[in-house]
């Protein structure tokens, strides 16, 4: 068996087994000193190269924490603080104006000109606010009826009857306690003219004796 021809000749179709056997017929079989270490550095190479074919690929290797990676770190930044929220900003502002020489002046003009105080507002925070507080927003904002039938025994009624709008049944409902000259005279609502109330308001008040 040529051996030698065999490594050189069919190098692709040799496979680990096959070296094997080339060994053993190289130890066993007469062939001379030189011819041996011929095959036998063709074998080597051989081996080196199919155990190359088989290695996995390597793996490219990350840089541990804090390793130097050859590039200058940039450098540490705080995180970014967590952004107000609107209602915050606000009680922020207030708690400002609070201590204001011109509170009181300062107060309505806020509150005149901020988009975030609205009956859902004001329902969430309604204990923060002082009670004068809340009668300068009865005069500038105007609120829904749900709210001001929620808090209606805490809110200024006569600031309700002249600055909220409100519906007739709600009127009528708390009659004894918005006073109806100032609703009917000076309020907002459309149905204080009498050509614009209901038939039912109508009588309601007539039966009430009042005659506006």
């Amino acid at each position: 068996m040529d051996i030698l021809k065999l490594l050189l000749e069919s190098t692709e179709d040799l496979c680990s087994e096959d070296l094997d056997f080339f060994e053993t017929e190289l130890a066993v079989g007469d062939y001379d000193g030189a011819y041996r270490a011929a095959c036998k550095s063709e074998i080597q190479a051989l081996r080196t190269q199919l155990h190359r074919l088989a290695a996995p690929p390597l793996k490219k290797r990350e840089p541990k924490p804090g390793a130097s990676s050859g590039f200058p770190e940039p450098a540490s930044r705080e995180a970014p603080p967590a952004p107000v929220s609107p209602a915050q900003l606000v009680w922020d502002s207030i708690a400002v104006i609070r201590e204001q020489d011109d509170y009181k002046k300062a107060f309505r003009r806020f509150v005149k000109d901020s988009p975030v105080i609205d009956s859902g507002f004001l329902d969430t925070h309604f204990s923060r606010f002082k009670s004068w507080e809340m009668g300068a927003i009865l005069s500038l904002k105007p609120l829904d009826e749900a709210f001001l039938e929620k808090y209606f025994g805490a809110l200024d009624h006569d600031k309700i009857a002249r600055y909220q709008l409100f519906s007739e049944r709600f009127f009528m409902k708390h009659f004894a306690q918005l006073n109806p000259d100032i609703v009917l005279a000076h309020g907002k609502n459309s149905w204080r003219v009498r050509e614009q109330r209901s038939r039912q308001l109508d009588v309601f008040l007539r039966l009430k004796g009042i005659k506006l």
